[in-house]
């Protein structure tokens, strides 16, 4: 009987060691892993900014038909924007770039007169 007792406990001995050594595997392969995917990930961003970078140098001499996509979803957005500045009552000061009201008379950023020249409606005559 204590042979058996023996043969069992030398088995569930090697039996956990295989499992610590598979857990220890298993975290190990993971560490790398997130390692890799953070070096892709970094390597993902090196290449939006070398884009970037491309396009703001050629964006007037398009060889690829990126460059000119590009260039009409920005028109697109500016066009998306001045809609939602027309919405909100806004617009941009001609100086700055700054939002200030369709009404403002002068930039409150910069201090530049808008151009905006308040309409009063005429008095009503009176009679006499």
């Amino acid at each position: 009987m204590a042979n058996f007792f023996d043969k069992l406990s030398d088995a569930l001995t090697a039996t956990g060691k295989d499992v610590a050594q598979k857990t220890k595997d298993v975290t190990e392969t993971a560490k790398l892993t997130v390692e890799i995917n953070s070096r892709k990930n970094l390597i993902e961003n090196k290449y939006r900014e070398l884009g970037k970078a491309y396009y703001e140098v050629h964006s007037d001499n398009p060889e690829f038909p990126q460059v000119e996509e590009i260039a009409e979803a920005f028109a697109q957005i500016r066009a998306l924007e001045a809609q939602i500045a027309d919405i909100k009552g806004e617009t941009r000061c001609a100086s700055c770039g700054a939002v200030i009201g369709k009404e403002a008379k002068f930039c409150a950023s910069c201090g530049a007169p808008t151009g905006f020249t308040e309409t009063v409606p005429p008095e009503p005559e009176t009679m006499e």
